[in-house]
Formats: C-alpha cells, structure tokens, sequence
C-alpha cells in the first residue's frame, strides 16, 4: 500500500507567483485608472468651465447689452423689479439672455442684489448652447461678487452638465468655490466630489473629499481625441 503524502498545501513557487501576477494586474487596473482619467479630464475641464458662464454673464456684458426693468417698482425702500431681462454680447462676441423671476435692491444698502429663479443662456461654441438655472443668489456690485446658496445647474445642447450645491464667484478674480457636492456628468463619464474650487476664469480645478471617477469603456476613444485636441501640436 502506498501511502498519499500529499498535505493539499500549495508548492511555495506557485504561491509566490501568484502574488506577482495578481499585483501586475493590480498595477495594471490602477495605470488603467490613471489613463482614463487622464483622458476624461480635458471633457470633463469642458463641463466644469459652463459653470463659470455666469461669471462671462454678469461681468463682461458690452455697450450693446439691453436691459428691460419695466416690471419694476419701489416698495418699502426696496427695488423690486419683476422679471428682469439681461440682453448682449460676452466680450469676445457671444450672444447671452439672463432672466430672474425676481431681483430686489435695498436702496438704502449695499449694491447687493437678491435674485430669484436665474435662468441664463450663452452660446458656447456654433450651435453649442448652455443653459444655466439657480434657485436663489445674491450680486453684490461693490465686492464683485455673485453668490449662489442653493442648487446651480449648467447645462449644454451637446450633452453635458454639471451640478453644484451652492457656489461664490468671485467676479474679480474668477475664483468659483463650493463646500457642497459636486456632480459632473458628459456622455460616458461622471466625476463627483464634495467640495470644487476653480481658480483662473476655469484654467484650474481643485476637486476635494470622496473624489470619484466613473467612465464607461465606450467612451474612451471620445475623450482620448478631446485630450489630443486639448493639448495641440506637440502636447
């Protein structure tokens, strides 16, 4: 009779090679990661940069902009004007409309403006549209700043959005901050975060806390020719 020596412990050659193929393909899956996020960024960029729309609206408007305040009234030492129009042309010759259900002005204040219901829309590029809504924010002329404290949405006509818990502009600098969540979404990919700062009129983005990346596979062949178109010959 012979007897089974064998203990069903596994031949330490096999175990370590096992561990290195399962780090290589760990390694592997994050330089994936790293890759479709590098290609994602420069679409992603595109969305988070609608946001600062309303940053072109309120500070670049020109000569030619049209203002309609004849729903406007004075009460109780305040302005109330009733759906405010805003009319024109960004400074590098957009065209932009801006609505407000409502906008009041403390006559004896500050230059702030209390504004309700904003909608705004600006062309982007030719036939590319965004669309701009916020519940609630408040323009403050003196500090050159506009200051949103509920939900902000910017959406496009080709597709991509981002949404924003609150946001403060400020104008002067082109700094936008937020401390609420983040959600920025484009055909085949969704970035969120909870807290986004976008410093340099948008040529920076700092996104914070709980940072996640999710693109679909189909999409990496669109945003791997947005990052070449990105960066330019040479890039």
């Amino acid at each position: 009779m012979q007897a089974d020596t064998s203990t069903g412990a596994a031949d330490p050659a096999q175990m370590h090679g096992g561990r290195r193929q399962g780090a290589y393909r760990s390694a592997l899956a994050h330089s994936g990661r790293v890759r479709l996020a590098r290609l994602a960024l420069p679409a992603l960029a595109v969305a988070v940069l609608l946001v600062m729309v309303l940053v072109m609206v309120v500070s670049r408007a020109t000569p030619t902009t049209t203002l309609d305040l004849s729903g406007s009234a004075i009460r109780d030492g305040k302005l109330v004007m009733a759906s405010p129009k805003l009319d024109g042309f960004t400074a590098d010759g957009r065209p932009y409309s801006m609505r407000a259900a409502r906008a009041i002005q403390d006559l004896a204040g500050s230059g702030a403006i209390d504004l309700e219901r904003i909608q705004a829309k600006v062309e982007m590029t030719a036939g590319v549209e965004a669309n701009v809504l916020a519940d609630s924010g408040i323009f403050d002329s003196e500090a050159n700043t506009l200051d949103i404290m509920q939900s902000l949405s910017v959406e496009t006509s080709d597709g991509k959005r981002a949404d924003l818990g609150s946001a403060a502009i400020d104008l002067a600098d082109g700094v936008l901050t937020t401390d609420d969540p983040v959600r920025i979404s484009l055909p085949g990919a969704v970035l969120e975060a909870d807290r986004l700062r976008v410093e340099d009129n948008g040529r920076r983005m700092v996104f914070e806390s709980r940072v996640r990346l999710v693109v679909q596979p189909g999409a990496i062949g669109t945003f791997a020719s947005e990052g070449e178109a990105a960066a330019g010959p040479g890039g």
